[in-house]
């Protein structure tokens, strides 16, 4: 059973996931949520010697990585979360394979890639069977969310808000043409070929007459 240390509370939903994909793993025996712990930037750590996952639920909600890339604000907030999870629990099982890696100061850039891949390949799998936590469901960060909602969407602004939530409600995480403009390797072509794929209810949505991608459909760019 998985210690669940618990400064900041974190979402249910990455509290099941712990519970589900830790069960087995022998090198994981206790996992943090905390705010703001961790080096500036880093969503999440790994310390084999003490068994011991750290997720920064305070990074994961300031990163805007997957926003650069065109994500909307709620789901890249939960996708770093979710993201920090799975990139910890692939260097935890890396470690179980090679225990002599417990004694590196940091993976080679080769595991770095394996877990990045084991990482998105994870994420679409989740998506496949799960639907992203509402704010309500967020736990510490849906706090925050719904406080910087309020600032970040007047109520001018607040018809974005509602078009945001009902793409997000089925299953849509960002708008395609705004993913495919923070994507400049994307063709022509290849946007078309997108834009054909959503429109027969493939790797996205149509809501309120736009396209959005949903998760494999993100990743299947990223």
């Amino acid at each position: 059973m998985i210690e669940i240390i618990t400064k900041k509370e974190p979402p249910q939903e990455l509290t099941r996931v712990v519970n589900q994909d830790l069960a087995d793993i022998t090198t994981v025996e206790h996992i943090t949520f905390d705010a703001f712990h961790l080096e500036e930037g880093v969503l999440g750590g790994f310390d084999p010697r003490d068994k011991l996952i750290v997720i920064d639920l305070g990074h994961c909600l300031t990163n805007t990585l997957f926003m650069k890339k065109g994500m909307m604000h709620i789901p890249g907030v939960w996708f770093n979360m979710l993201w920090a999870l799975y990139h910890e629990i692939a260097h935890a099982i890396q470690v179980e394979g090679k225990p002599e890696l417990a004694d590196s100061k940091r993976p080679s850039d080769e595991l770095e890639n394996e877990a990045q891949s084991f990482t998105e390949e994870s994420i679409v799998e989740w998506a496949e069977n799960n639907k992203i936590p509402t704010l309500e469901e967020m736990g510490w960060a849906g706090e925050q969310l719904r406080f910087a909602v309020n600032i970040t969407y007047p109520q001018s602004m607040g018809q974005n808000l509602l078009s945001e939530i009902d793409a997000l409600n089925n299953g849509g995480i960002g708008l395609l043409d705004t993913i495919v403009a923070h994507h400049p390797k994307v063709s022509m072509i290849e946007h078309k070929g997108l834009c054909e794929l959503i429109d027969k209810g493939e790797q996205g949505v149509i809501v309120n007459n736009q396209r959005y991608m949903d998760t494999k459909g993100f990743f299947s760019i990223d």
